[in-house]
């Protein structure tokens, strides 16, 4: 479970903004008996993450560097970790198609669309995180069970691919509580779930509510399942120094944690992890207006000037925003991220956490061996994507790489003919369709395939 962009400040404010609001001094967060240590999070060169890198970091075990997605990265002379020059850009398998392939159900939560670079990095691999047709292309052909998020626009032009295989299309809330099929796509508007500041009441499923039917579906297969789950509007709140959303989309996301926890405690048999990715915005208890008096200020002195606000601030919130600048105790230092050591939380039914301070890779590490699935990220890289001139090194290839969403590569001899197609998951040999259990990805940087390791001619 990931809150984009989320530092410990933000999770105190929302903590205070509740006690204040319900006025219970003793108000807790469903996460706070459940922290454990702190995470730093980076790029492989860079102290300060990103999204896509350090978030494709925690499913396949390697910092990597801006705008990576589920790719070694490059090697770098600033670099903070020992890089291999030779695998750059090379497709890292991720946890979650570990777990497909052992049999698992999969999902994803979030409340940005699918293609974000979040959930993207659960099950797509490109060095570009902005090329969201790519990323949609891989992610629909790697046959996740559950996806709830926003994106009808990526997932549009492959409804009628999806349907074929037997996934219902939900569009609202309605449909979604209506759907008994073990496979889905939820997408609720065109690109994000609007904030939670700025819904009508039922308007949209909330994170929990979608959190809690994705925990109903993928928990029927008896092999168990995968599933991630992220807040990430946190992040875009603390990009746009927006305090009330961003209290008010952690708030959504504590709920979430707490679905998906009490589902833990029942079973006795799933982990949950809860990390950001990075922080955004240095946002603080304190600022200019605290500068002098800051042990007598008030929950009340920090909290009464948001009841002028009534949605998320906008370019046009002028005025608003000059008002907020001038009463709030709040205060920020970027409109970027920021490199803080993050929150770790964990529950374990045998309380079998990781404790003190860790690198990014080192959460991947801890959930690897409380699965026992040791060696198996790399055995499935191994095995899934292998360089197209290591599985045919005695053939010639020919590559189509016109059209980067849908490239292709054949190899022909005397009797054979074979094609891959890029971003799905199937190759045709002679007329016939064989499929995989994995995408094929085609990096062009290196003009490299990266195809199941079996060679079929």
């Amino acid at each position: 479970m990931i809150p984009d962009g989320c530092s410990i400040s933000l999770v105190s404010l929302s903590r205070y903004y509740e006690q204040w609001r319900t006025g219970d001094p003793n108000f807790s967060l469903a996460i706070d008996p459940y922290f454990c240590g702190l995470v730093r999070s980076t790029c492989s060169n860079a102290p300060i993450g990103d999204s896509a890198p350090t978030g494709s970091c925690y499913f396949n075990g390697q910092p990597a560097q801006k705008g990576n997605i589920g790719i070694y990265p490059q090697k770098t002379d600033q670099d903070l970790y020992e890089i291999d020059s030779s695998r750059a850009y090379f497709p890292l398998a991720t946890l979650m198609e570990v777990a497909k392939l052992e049999g698992k159900s999969t999902g994803i939560v979030a409340t940005s669309q699918f293609t974000h670079a979040t959930p993207a990095s659960t099950s797509a691999h490109y060095y570009d995180r902005n090329a969201e047709e790519i990323i949609a292309k891989q992610m629909v052909y790697n046959h996740i069970d559950v996806v709830l998020a926003g994106g009808t626009k990526y997932l549009q032009p492959h409804i009628e691919y999806l349907t074929s295989r037997g996934y219902d299309i939900v569009r609202t809330k309605e449909e979604l509580n209506q759907t008994q099929s073990l496979k889905y796509w939820g997408v609720f508007d065109s690109i994000n779930i609007p904030y939670f500041i700025d819904q009508k009441d039922g308007e949209f499923p909330s994170l929990a509510e979608m959190t809690q039917k994705a925990i109903e579906t993928l928990s029927q297969n008896d092999q168990g399942f995968f599933l991630m789950v992220e807040g990430s509007l946190i992040d875009w709140a603390m990009h746009n120094l927006d305090a009330k959303t961003g209290i008010l989309e952690y708030l959504e996301f504590d709920k979430a944690v707490d679905v998906a926890i009490q589902f833990a405690i029942a079973d006795q048999h799933t982990l949950v992890v809860i990390v950001p990715d990075h922080g955004t915005s240095g946002i603080s208890i304190g600022g200019k207006n605290t500068n002098s008096g800051y042990a007598k200020k008030s929950l009340d002195q920090f909290f009464q000037p948001f009841e002028d606000q009534d949605h998320a601030l906008t370019k046009k919130d002028i005025l608003l925003r000059a008002k907020l600048e001038l009463t709030s105790l709040i205060s920020f230092t970027t409109f970027g991220h920021t490199g803080e050591d993050l929150l770790l939380a964990i529950y374990h039914p045998n309380q079998k956490v990781a404790m003190g301070h860790c690198r990014n890779y080192e959460i991947t590490e801890y959930i690897v061996k409380e699965l026992r699935w040791n060696q198996l990220l790399n055995k499935t890289t191994e095995s899934i994507y292998k360089p197209h001139y290591q599985v045919y090194n005695h053939l010639t290839p020919t590559i189509y790489d016109q059209d980067l969403l849908s490239p292709t590569l054949t190899y022909k001899d005397k009797r054979n003919q074979i094609t891959y197609y890029g971003n799905t998951n199937y190759a045709i040999k002679n007329g016939e369709i064989i499929e995989f259990e994995s995408v094929i990805i085609y990096i062009d940087k290196i003009k490299t395939f990266f195809i199941p390791n079996q060679r079929q001619m």
